[in-house]
């Protein structure tokens, strides 16, 4: 009996790497073309666009979330806020009672 084993494949075209990852191809060919941190691929004859399984779970991890730093970034912001503000006067739309002599 001959064992079949399974092929990983090392290169994906874009409707392959759009079903391997979940991300749609528009969002893939703009990922190619990104300013900033732009998809590493191979153009073969113009045409056929392939990209390493590797070099995208690279590319992938610069968007790592971090949420831990997320909440400690949003607490000290919060925090700054209120440092920085005046307190408060009493309620506000309400008018404050006067204390001069009149009952």
């Amino acid at each position: 009996m001959a064992c079949k084993g399974v092929i990983q494949k090392d290169y994906f075209n874009l409707p392959e790497l759009a079903a391997y990852s979940g991300l749609g191809i528009r969002f893939l060919r703009d990922a190619l073309k990104d300013p900033e941190h732009p998809l590493p691929h191979f153009r073969m004859n113009n045409k056929t666009i392939l990209v390493c399984r590797l070099e995208f779970a690279e590319w992938l991890e610069r968007f790592r979330a971090d949420s831990r730093g997320s909440l400690n970034q949003l607490v000290e912001e919060v925090m700054e806020e209120l440092s920085n503000k005046k307190p408060r006067q009493g309620r506000p739309g309400r008018k404050q009672k006067s204390t001069h002599g009149v009952c």
